[in-house]
């Protein structure tokens, strides 16, 4: 599907495992929405920051990218972090993730639906985890694991969650100040990202005991300003919040914005 289904939080993790194991990884990506200066998008960015020494490499061509990959950084195992659809590159394995909250992308193709191709391709993949799990009771996980298995049987299923770790403030220059994460119950928050499934960002904020005043939901890959981060603390402020919080992957875009913005923890 098109979207949030967690494909860059598992690109760091599937590269962290590989490294743990002796590989030496690279990331391929296309560079959907990235910054013409920087050449990396938000995406990217944020596994440069997750996976620290792990080489990131940005082409629309992904045979290109693993040339460059292996030639410049002697990488020897590529990992595509949207490569389903992707058939030049020879793959040795593909894991296919499945959001829990909408499997399938609502059960039709784009534009109608989030589907890049019709659900029996699942039969391609070599395994398939099915993400945000913990939001989904034990009966709709069944359903869902019920459906995956009629659309590609005989595939291995796993089940993956998204949990928070860590709540750092942000403060000017990119600097990072780790706090208890227990900090998120105090107070009143406002809220906001640019992410493929924000809903899925207000469901772990509200599992996590925060109190939400405000919450605004951009586009993906949305590139913020000044006046936009302005009109939302402003937002927040009318409605009683003290302070913002937004996910890693927005965090990236937003720190160079901090100055210029009224007080306001972040």
């Amino acid at each position: 599907t098109a979207g949030g289904t967690g494909k860059t939080p598992f690109c760091a993790w599937a590269a962290e495992l590989l490294r743990s194991e002796g590989w030496r990884p690279a990331i391929l990506s296309r560079g959907y929405g990235r910054n013409e200066g920087t050449g990396l998008d938000d995406e990217n960015r944020l596994l440069e920051a997750l996976v620290p020494g792990v080489p990131v490499v940005v082409n629309p061509d992904r045979c290109e990218g693993a040339r460059t990959a292996t030639d410049r950084f002697g990488a020897d195992v590529a990992i595509l972090d949207d490569g389903f659809q992707h058939r030049r590159l020879a793959r040795d394995v593909d894991v296919m993730l499945v959001d829990a909250l909408l499997p399938l992308g609502g059960g039709h193709m784009l534009p109608r639906g989030m589907l890049r191709e019709p659900p029996d391709q699942l039969r391609r993949a070599d395994a398939i985890v099915v993400t945000r799990s913990d939001c989904a009771d034990t009966e709709r996980l069944a359903h869902i694991e019920s459906m995956l298995d009629d659309l590609a049987r005989d595939v291995p299923i796993a089940c993956a969650a998204h949990r928070p770790t860590t709540l750092r403030r942000l403060r000017p220059r990119g600097v990072r100040e780790q706090v208890d994460l227990e900090q998120v119950r105090d107070g009143r928050w406002g809220a906001f990202c640019g992410i493929g499934n924000p809903s899925a960002f207000r469901l772990t904020l509200r599992q996590m005991g925060a109190d939400l005043g405000l919450f605004r939901a951009f586009p993906d890959h949305y590139q913020y300003d000044v006046d936009v981060l302005r009109s939302t603390v402003e937002q927040a402020r009318r409605a009683g919040c003290s302070a913002l919080v937004t996910t890693d992957k927005d965090a990236v875009k937003v720190s160079g914005f901090l100055h210029a913005l009224p007080r306001m923890p972040v």
